[in-house]
């Protein structure tokens, strides 16, 4: 199990890649209940949850369809499960990372000068967020990092957009 957490840190400090991740089924579904996991816990400060449960949801179908078509572009869908397991194991642990700061954002009140640092960390994990997904991308697509990095910020720009439609349009 240490080895599995330590190939998620790994590629959390841009050290591997999706390769990396062993080709199982059951670990997919592990990663994918602990990103699930985190998600709503993440998002639980801001949602109730139902729409909580469907915005994590959303997320990791939007997640998985995009990568999905671009692989399939690609011809490549034999590394979408690898892929996808990097996405979650990575994502899951980042979403520990942000608990914390979730939780003192909203205890300090949004909007606040109580608010500013941990809004600025919650920045700082996201924009090392896109890095990551930009390296997962590189290595799943065999392109540069600057390419990854360009699907990265389409990726997170649609979701979003996508999620800020639906959960937190002004009232």
């Amino acid at each position: 199990m240490n080895a599995l957490i330590q190939i998620f840190l790994d590629i959390c400090r841009l050290r591997r890649g999706p390769q990396d991740v062993p080709a199982s089924w059951f670990l997919f579904g592990l990663t994918a209940a602990a990103y699930f996991v985190t998600g709503v816990i993440d998002m639980s400060a801001e949602l109730g949850w139902p729409d909580t449960l469907v915005a994590t949801l959303l997320d990791m179908a939007l997640m998985s369809g995009l990568l999905y078509m671009v692989l399939w572009i690609k011809l490549t869908t034999v590394r979408w499960q690898q892929t996808m397991t990097a996405f979650y194991g990575a994502g899951a642990l980042l979403g520990l990372a942000m608990m914390p700061l979730v939780f003192w954002y909203e205890a300090a009140g949004p909007n606040t000068a109580g608010a500013v640092l941990p809004s600025l960390l919650l920045l700082a994990i996201l924009m090392w967020q896109m890095f990551i997904i930009a390296n997962i991308l590189r290595h799943a697509l065999e392109v540069p990092l600057i390419m990854g990095g360009v699907f990265a910020a389409l990726y997170l720009f649609i979701n979003l957009r996508i999620l800020n439609a639906l959960f937190f349009q002004a009232e």
